[in-house]
């Protein structure tokens, strides 16, 4: 019965789709010309090349209902390209000697990543050998890739796919085809044009699986261009892959899980370190800390100036979380409970153990958490509580000192950052820190930090866990409550070094992927000036006599610089920021959702 419940919870989350990524549209362009393949998920039916990348784009908040996807069977003008956050081009097992893209395609799709810096994804069995006969300076320069094999029929059953051992770019993939179906034939090889450029400008991330016996082929990659003296570093990005994502299966079974879940949760799971990889992801907040009033302002403000988009959420004092479902959007989960002794539940513990299992991150800090979950003086494996352990790898040591002052460790990425290296509370806490122990500590775990008195114990207060499934980073201190340059530099280094996310590329604007309500914030930009909303903050900079008004042009509310919330008395809708920069008007429209 249980097993039935989480199913349905799962099913129907999926087909309704979050409500995200209201600023950001995608596009996908169909061009399997009704080419059909037997369903990994429901092998009875047969579905479109497009289907199960569509569904996963529903999944991570791209859908009909949210107007932030399309889908058509052209690539459009670069005028109309320019919308979109990411261009997705399906192509299926289509022969190489048929027109897959025409000309005027082509030259749409140059210029709307010469001009707009747009983010570029394209798969099709015979794409690459397409390209190299047809437009190979398109396959060169603009995916850095050049075709290693043309698909043959040496080697003509490509049913296990694997992530690139030596490529930092996603977490331990393995994907099998459907047996017998045209996915498993005449897949493009693929290797670096110029192999000079490496990570992060290009990574090899998917290769053929152990049955073919050579693992030198890569069939996915994943390009953007290394900035130079003539070009700025905001640039285009680029994703290429040979086999089939719609085709993707998930060979190893869960038992608490039905195999089509698994299948959709793992595809998912792969597509959001791509669009991660696209700058193009959300994280989510999780205030837990009692409900200490403004403990989140500084979280905010920072992650507002950095540029990540975010969603908040508060738990009730001893209250429980969202289901797995609410988290499958979001790259990232930052948790923190503060001071407060009620710290996760273990319906939580669930819901977040399966979103690291497929392929989340996690920052989770608090006083107690370690406490509440760990058993101090018993330092083996499998004696702390699983959640623990098996996703922070942290052992709990004790929780008796109260240092507001940390250091990092010297092998850390926290190291080498000034605003780092050394961090300090804004406020002193009242509960003692958690100091904890990392289990195997070494390539994939590592201490993040020490209390500065403890600095020559074998104990830290955090830890660093770049997990086969997930990566976390676990701080048994109330980390909201460091000093805002602190609190900064911790989250740049964290998302950046650790998560690996691009803090400099910004994906294109678009508020509506319908010309019936698209608005072209693009004209709405001054120089030196920033907006930047999520979940209900408003951060502002730079802009004087600021005020907030709706679509009809009536004020709401004046406007400080810095952040505002505007949570309440505010509906859903499109609303602007008008005021002066630089001694010119100012307006720029975004969604409140």
């Amino acid at each position: 019965m249980k097993k039935a419940i989480l199913f349905l919870l799962l099913i129907g989350a999926m087909l309704v789709g979050a409500q995200h990524f209201s600023g950001y549209g995608v596009l996908v362009v169909d061009k399997d010309t009704g080419l059909k393949f037997r369903n990994p998920d429901n092998p009875e039916i047969y579905i479109g090349y497009e289907y199960n990348l569509i569904k996963s784009l529903n999944s991570l908040g791209f859908s009909d209902a949210n107007k932030n996807i399309k889908v058509t069977t052209a690539v459009p003008t670069a005028g109309e390209l320019k919308y979109y956050a990411a261009v997705f081009v399906v192509c299926g097992p289509r022969a190489y000697t048929e027109e897959i893209l025409t000309s005027t395609e082509f030259q749409n799709l140059y210029e709307y990543l010469e001009g707009y810096g747009g983010c570029l994804y394209m798969e099709g069995n015979n794409i690459a050998h397409f390209l190299t006969a047809k437009n190979p300076e398109f396959l060169n320069r603009y995916f850095n890739n050049k075709l290693s094999y043309d698909g043959g029929t040496t080697y003509t059953g490509y049913d296990t796919i694997i992530t690139d051992s030596t490529s930092s770019f996603c977490r331990p993939y393995t994907f099998i085809y459907p047996s017998g179906t045209a996915p498993d034939y005449s897949v493009d090889g693929m290797e670096a044009y110029d192999p000079g450029i490496t990570a992060p400008n290009y990574y090899s991330v998917l290769i053929p699986g152990e049955k073919q016996g050579k693992l030198y082929k890569s069939t996915a990659t994943a390009y953007t261009p290394p900035a130079t003296k003539d070009k700025a570093p905001q640039t285009f990005k680029t994703f290429m892959q040979t086999t089939v994502f719609g085709a993707y299966s998930y060979p190893v079974r869960k038992q608490t899980l039905p195999d089509s879940i698994e299948n959709q949760l793992e595809r998912t799971s792969y597509l959001r370190d791509i669009m991660r990889f696209f700058t193009i992801g959300k994280t989510l907040i999780v205030k837990d800390d009692g409900e200490v009033r403004d403990a989140e302002k500084t979280l905010v403000e920072v992650m507002s100036k950095i540029g990540l988009q975010f969603d908040l959420i508060e738990i009730p004092s001893k209250g429980t979380g969202p289901n797995y479902a609410y988290y499958i959007p979001y790259t990232t989960v930052i948790w923190f409970t503060g001071q407060d002794p009620f710290t996760i539940s273990p319906t939580d513990t669930t819901a977040l153990g399966t979103y690291l299992t497929f392929g989340g991150n996690i920052i989770m800090s608090g006083d107690d958490i370690a406490q509440d979950l760990g058993i101090a003086g018993v330092n083996e494996r499998g004696t702390e509580f699983p959640f623990l352990e098996d996703y922070f790898a942290v052992d709990f040591i004790s929780s008796k000192t109260d240092d507001n002052e940390f250091v990092a460790d010297r092998t850390s990425p926290y190291y080498s950052n000034d605003f780092t290296k050394s961090m300090s509370m804004s406020y002193a806490t009242t509960t003692a820190n958690d100091l904890v122990l990392p289990y195997l500590r070494g390539t994939y775990v590592d201490t993040a930090f020490y209390e500065r008195s403890s600095v020559k114990a074998p104990v830290s207060v955090g830890v660093i866990n770049r997990g086969v499934t997930n990566k976390s980073v676990f701080l048994g201190f109330a980390f909201e409550y460091l000093k805002a340059e602190n609190l900064s530099g911790f989250i740049e280094v964290t998302f950046r070094d650790v998560f690996n996310y691009d803090l400099i590329y910004e994906p294109q604007n678009n508020t509506s992927s319908s010309d019936k309500n698209r608005i072209d914030v693009s004209k709405d930009i001054a120089e030196n000036s920033l907006v930047s909303y999520s979940g209900g903050f408003l951060f502002i900079e730079n802009i004087f006599e600021a005020k907030l008004i709706d679509a009809m042009g009536r004020n709401i509310m004046n406007l400080n610089s810095g952040y505002n919330d505007i949570r309440s008395g505010t509906k859903s809708g499109v609303y602007f920021v008008v005021g002066k920069c630089n001694g010119e008007i100012f307006r720029k429209s975004f969604v409140k959702l």
